[in-house]
């Protein structure tokens, strides 16, 4: 059975914040947005198949996007099926940054 995804509101801000940071680049933003908005759904789905990566700090798991620098943080509600994403983190940020 396929877990549900539910997405925090500071998720979807970090996710909309990574988007019009691509649509500010001087370069060809349509086909960049595209991409990043194409593997964060690639990675929306294969969490919801199997939530089940690495624990980074207590419950709190982490899944790294293949080809932007970004990482998804979430918890596995098990009893419930469901994945709550908590964050959309820029691994080229500051280290402080980092959700705790």
């Amino acid at each position: 059975m396929a877990y549900k995804i539910e997405i925090e509101p500071n998720a979807s801000n970090d996710f909309i914040d990574a988007c019009n940071y691509y649509n500010s680049l001087p370069i060809n933003t349509e086909n960049l947005i595209y991409q990043f908005t194409n593997e964060f759904n690639n990675a929306l789905n294969t969490l919801s198949i199997n939530p089940f990566y690495a624990k980074r700090y207590k419950d709190y798991r982490a899944l790294a996007f293949k080809k932007f620098p970004y990482i998804i943080f979430y918890c596995v509600d098990e009893v419930n099926k469901l994945v709550t994403i908590y964050a959309l983190f820029n691994t080229h940020q500051n280290p402080d940054k980092f959700p705790q």
